[in-house]
Order: structure tokens, then C-alpha cells, then sequence
């Protein structure tokens, strides 16, 4: 064992035993008393202890302490240390480190716990941002048929008043031409009685002329032909009623059309016919579409039934009754994401609005297709030389894909991928691919199609030796 260290409790002094010669025996016990008694009040608990470290069979250095006594002139004994209850709560070099690996834990532990309630919120903000996109979508959809009706309810009130006044404007009419005719009658019977009141007149005058006349013969010769006319005049008897009554005709005015359209404000009518839109790039995935159409601003709806089925080639158009099975889902908003469809296959979509009135007809039929499935390399029918590689492969989809994309990354030594390269609208099933000589690359296939580019095939490996490839299929 090796001393390497030495602890003491308290203030360790150190005694020098000194050889007293003298005669006085008495004098020499005497004073080793007075010693003995000194070291004894003045270290009551002085002892010491030391560390000593040996190394284990594994060549390990182990500690261990053990505590020697100072108290008597013997010779230093060694015992094993064991701490006492008092010095129990002392810091050890060994429970300083299980305290530190202890706070790591702790902290780790801590790190761990912050990490998965961040997680958690991070998924939390993530639903509430689609939860209030979801809202968004809504309170758009409602306020557009609010608008909607609001339009249809101005409309319809325009429509009411536009009767009204015209029907307003007939009466007036017609009151007005029987005002008119009413007036001509009186004017004409009153010009009448005018002309009979000036034929009364004349007749009155001519008699009293004749009255003032002094020559005899001239009065018997004008008044025979006077009497005659007064005579005459009183045969006729004068109408003295009204050639017009002065009530006005007041038929009662129909207004059944006008209060059908009083009735139908509170009936929205039938919207028309949507229009479906046609796909848009890269919004399909293998077994997904994502399809939008429009409606007319002054329709309200309430929801939208799209309906859906698969194209198949072998089935004719005419012919329904043997066709595939026609889904549908209903929807309040202009767009849908139909699931569970399978790959590379085209679908035929179709939709109707509907609402407290009825059905729209149905929009034109159009034609979506999801993304194809991911191509299959022919690995023994692929080869490399120096400077190029000549890559064939497989659809492995029925129906054709638009273009294919070839990536391309190089290897290094500790197999990570280095920089990545992509051959775009390859139009068939093989591509020359030019490369750098000494070189390992890995190979991946994409088809494309209207809905988007598809998985990436297996990774093929190609090396640029100068020999054809032995192919194999890394799994990433």
C-alpha cells in the first residue's frame, strides 16, 4: 500500500518524547505525569486517520481510510477507519461525485421532462392552428351566405317595390283618363245649358220689344211668329241631371303576384350547377386528392355532396349501370380531401350544392389522378463504366406517368450521401446518366404524374470502376 495522504480531524501536534537523564527517578516519573496529562487536556479526541489507496486485480485504484492513535508512546497502530456518528455528515470525495452524478441525473431527467412538454405544446399549437383554420374556413363560408342572402333579400324587396310603384302608376292612369272623360262630359253639358240660356234670353227680349211697340200693324205681324218660337221653345224640356256620375271607379287592384313575392323573401331559391375545378399540380398524393370547385356569388348553400369513382378503361361511358360504385361525401366548404384511394389511378369527380329549397344539377364531370407508385429498378439490367451508368427500370403502375425523375447521390468512404442531383422529365424507362470516375453513388427513381412526383424507388448503388455493377439494394 502506498501513503499518498493524510486527514487529520483537528489539529494534530506533534510530540517529542524527550529523554530526561537525571538521579531523581521521583523527578522523571514526575514529569512524564505532568506530560501525560498536558497531551490529555489538550488533545481529548486527537487522532488521525490516512487514506491509502491500493490497485485491485482489474488495475483500478481503490481508496480506503483508516485511523492510528496518537494517545501512548507505543509504536503507531493502524486500524481500519470507521466515521463516527458525528463525523457521518463530513464530505467524502466519493459521495461529492455521487452527489454530482445525482444533479446530472436530476438535470437530465429535468431536460428530458422540458423536452416532452415542449413536444406537447408544439402538438397543441399545431391543432389549434388547424382548429382555428377550420373556424376560418367556416366563418368565411357564413359570411358569404349572409352576404348571399342579404343580396337575394334586397333583391327580392326591389322586386316588391318595382311592382308596386308600376302598379302605383297604372291606377294613376287610369284614374287620369277618367278625370279626363268626366270633365269633357261636364264641359259639353254645361256649353248646353249656355246656348239654351241665350235662346231664352233672345226670345225674352224680343217680347218685351214688341211690348214697346206702338204701331199696331207691325205688332200683329211680329207677334204671331214670336209666340210660335216661345211656343216652340217651351216644348223643350231641359235635362237638368249630370251626363256623369262624380264617383270614380275604384276596382280593386290585384296584387296576388305581389304578395307571392312577399312570400317568397323568406325562400331562398335552388342554386345552380357548381363549377369543379380542374387538378392542380403537385395536390395529390398516392392514395389522396385534393379537389376545389366554385359556385355562383348570388347562390346560397347550405352543404356540398361530391361524388366520386374510379375510371376504368374496359367499362364504357354509356354504359352506368355496369360501371364502378359511386362514392360521396358531404362538405360545407368549396374544396374536399378524399382519402383511401389507390395509386396512380384516375378518379371522376363530381358535385352539388344543396340547400332549404333543393338541389342544384349536378357540375361537369372531371377527371383527377393521384401520384403514381414508386418505379422498380431493373438491377440486372443496369450497368457502369468509367465516367457514366446506364439505369433501367419498371412503371409498377398500370396506367402511364407523364416523365420520370432520376436522383442521384454520391457516397463517401464513411457511407454518408454527399451532394444530390436530380435528372428531371426522363420520358422513358431508362436514363445515361454521366458520373465522375473512382466513384460511388446511390440511385433513386421517381415517377411523375399531374398529381405530383412519387416515393423514391430503392436506392441502387453504383460504382464507377470500369466493370458492370453487381447490383444490390441498400435499405435506407
Amino acid at each position: 500500500m502506498d501513503l499518498y495522504e493524510v486527514y487529520t480531524g483537528s489539529r494534530l501536534d506533534v510530540i517529542t518524547e524527550e529523554v530526561l537523564s537525571g538521579d531523581d527517578e521521583h523527578g522523571e516519573e514526575h514529569q512524564e505525569e505532568v506530560k501525560e496529562e498536558e497531551v490529555n487536556r489538550d488533545l481529548p479526541t486527537k487522532e488521525a486517520f490516512v487514506v491509502v489507496s491500493e490497485r485491485t486485480e482489474t488495475g483500478e485504484l481503490s481508496s480506503t481510510s483508516q485511523r492510528f492513535s496518537t494517545d501512548t508512546n507505543d509504536s503507531l497502530r493502524f486500524e481500519a477507519y470507521v466515521p463516527s456518528s458525528d463525523e457521518e455528515g463530513s464530505p467524502s470525495p466519493d459521495s461529492s461525485v455521487d452527489r454530482h452524478d445525482d444533479v446530472f441525473e436530476e438535470h437530465k431527467e429535468s431536460e428530458n421532462k422540458v423536452n416532452n412538454i415542449r413536444t406537447k405544446l408544439e402538438e397543441k399549437v399545431v391543432e389549434m392552428e388547424n382548429f382555428a383554420g377550420h373556424l376560418e374556413e367556416i366563418f368565411l363560408t357564413v359570411e358569404e351566405n349572409f352576404g348571399r342572402q342579404e343580396q337575394h333579400l334586397e333583391q327580392h324587396c326591389n322586386d316588391v317595390l318595382q311592382t308596386l310603384s308600376h302598379r302605383y302608376d297604372e291606377r294613376a292612369a287610369a284614374l287620369g283618363e277618367e278625370k279626363k272623360r268626366k270633365l269633357e262630359a261636364l264641359y259639353t253639358q254645361l256649353l248646353g245649358c249656355g246656348r239654351t240660356l241665350d235662346a231664352s234670353k233672345d226670345l225674352i227680349e224680343t217680347a218685351q220689344e214688341l211690348y214697346r211697340t206702338e204701331d199696331k200693324r207691325l205688332f200683329l205681324q211680329a207677334v204671331m211668329p214670336t209666340m210660335k218660337r216661345i211656343e216652340e221653345f217651351a216644348k223643350e224640356k231641359p235635362d237638368l241631371t249630370l251626363v256623369t256620375p262624380l264617383e270614380f271607379d275604384m276596382p280593386l287592384t290585384d296584387l296576388s303576384d305581389v304578395k307571392t313575392m312577399m312570400d317568397s323573401i323568406n325562400i331562398v331559391p335552388a342554386p345552380s350547377a357548381p363549377v369543379i375545378n380542374p387538378q392542380v399540380s403537385n395536390s395529390a398524393t398516392r392514395t389522396s386528392l385534393r379537389v376545389c370547385w366554385s359556385l355562383f356569388s348570388d347562390d346560397s348553400v347550405e352543404y356540398y355532396e361530391l361524388y366520386y369513382r374510379p375510371v376504368l378503361e374496359d367499362t364504357p361511358a354509356a354504359d352506368s349501370t355496369k360501371g364502378p360504385d359511386v362514392f360521396n361525401v358531404k362538405v360545407k366548404e368549396t374544396h374536399c380531401s378524399v382519402g383511401e384511394l389507390l395509386p396512380n389511378v384516375q378518379y371522376e369527380f363530381w358535385v352539388t350544392a344543396t340547400n332549404t329549397t333543393g338541389i342544384s344539377p349536378a357540375s361537369e364531370k372531371a377527371v383527377y389522378v393521384t401520384v403514381p407508385s414508386p418505379p422498380v429498378i431493373r438491377q440486372r439490367e443496369c450497368s457502369s463504366c468509367p465516367e457514366a451508368a446506364l439505369i433501367r427500370w419498371e412503371s409498377g403502375n398500370t396506367n402511364p406517368v407523364d416523365s420520370y425523375t432520376v436522383e442521384l447521390s454520391e457516397t463517401g468512404t464513411d457511407g454518408q450521401s454527399g451532394v444530390n442531383e436530380s435528372i428531371v422529365a426522363v420520358p422513358t424507362c431508362e436514363s445515361l446518366i454521366q458520373l465522375q470516375s473512382g466513384r460511388q453513388y446511390l440511385i433513386y427513381v421517381r415517377a411523375v404524374n399531374i398529381g405530383g412526383p412519387s416515393d423514391r424507388s430503392e436506392a441502387f448503388t453504383v460504382s464507377t470502376t470500369g466493370e458492370r455493377t453487381d447490383p444490390h439494394v441498400l435499405m435506407l
